[in-house]
């Protein structure tokens, strides 16, 4: 190395190896892994390995299935109560309501409360529009659309979208239920959760279904219910093997919000115990005209959003014109 004057240690070794190349020579390069990468590594390699072990036993087993449900019924839980508590308070705040008292059961509200939030909320409604088709997000696919044309997959962003559009329409007094807002949100979480998962196509539509069923059930205070609202609408089957997830998910989603909320449930629907035989004709009427009232309500909604279409209307004073006039409505 003497030909190579002011070169030092380290840089002899790579002239040698550069030397030695040059002459067909393989000069092995020994790397040293410090201990603290090895372990960083090792960790690494730890969670890459661990989903794939949980996808294995999730795609194997019905049980593991079944725990999965369970998840889904907690996070459908959880966000349930989030957007219960939140509209509670947005109500609480808007139209002075007291502690325990919900709009819905208020005999008279205040008129310039009346006219002047729900115009808010519609001008909220429209801004929110704007800014979703000015960032490119489209109405999200609902669950039984999803699981009938999409296999259970479901835009996350088109869905948060539905549930902020519910949100502020319900806490603005619009009578709109919250119930459309349950259901997307479990379901997009449902099927983010499979498809992170990577389950089958199958599994995935049982999962959002799931979904939806611990949503509904936690809502409302009904398992059944959930459940057979998943298995009748979004599903569309009733088979043993998505008997228990779907299930389990819908009892869970009621114990979470049981249990973060005691007092959540208002109902007290009281039924009799016996019904006389020539009460059947008139229940069986009742049910005739509910069901036409129904189709005549659905026609008269279309028609509604067709006039105000055709009016040339910006979307913007649609939306607020439409809260006035539901402002109006409440002072009758």
């Amino acid at each position: 190395m003497g030909d190579f004057p002011g070169v030092g240690f380290l840089g002899r070794i790579n002239v040698g190896r550069v030397l030695a190349s040059r002459r067909g020579k393989t000069v092995p390069v020994v790397k040293r892994t410090p201990a603290v990468a090895r372990h960083r590594r090792d960790l690494g390699a730890w969670m890459l390995h661990a989903p794939q072990t949980l996808r294995a036993l999730v795609r194997g087993s019905e049980i593991w299935l079944v725990l999965l449900a369970a998840v889904v019924g907690l996070i459908a839980g959880l966000c349930v109560t989030v957007m219960m508590v939140s509209t509670q308070e947005a109500h609480r705040l808007l139209f002075g309501l007291g502690p325990g008292q919900h709009l819905s059961s208020q005999v008279t509200v205040n008129p310039f409360s009346a006219l002047i939030v729900p115009v808010l909320g519609g001008v909220a409604m429209a801004i929110l529009g704007l800014l979703a088709a000015r960032w490119g997000l489209r109405q999200a696919a609902d669950p039984i659309e999803a699981n009938a044309l999409f296999g259970g997959r479901m835009s996350m962003s088109g869905s948060l979208l539905v549930v902020a559009q519910t949100m502020i329409s319900n806490g603005a007094g619009a009578s709109v239920g919250l119930e459309a807002g349950y259901a997307q949100i479990g379901s997009a979480l449902a099927s983010k959760l499979g498809r992170a998962f990577r389950l089958r196509r199958n599994d995935l539509r049982v999962l959002l279904g799931c979904g939806a069923a611990g949503a509904i059930a936690a809502a409302f205070n009904a398992p059944f219910t959930g459940a057979f609202y998943a298995f009748e609408l979004v599903i569309g089957t009733y088979t043993l093997v998505t008997l228990a997830p779907v299930v389990v998910s819908a009892i869970v989603g009621v114990s979470v919000v049981r249990w973060l909320i005691p007092n959540a449930y208002v109902f007290d629907v009281r039924v009799p115990t016996e019904i006389e035989v020539s009460s059947y004709l008139p229940i069986l009427a009742m049910g005739i005209v509910c069901a036409l009232g129904g189709i005549v309500l659905m026609r008269a909604v279309t028609l509604a959003e067709q006039a105000f279409r055709a009016s040339k209307l910006p979307v913007w004073a649609r939306a607020a014109l439409g809260a006035a006039l539901l402002g109006l409505l409440a002072l009758i």
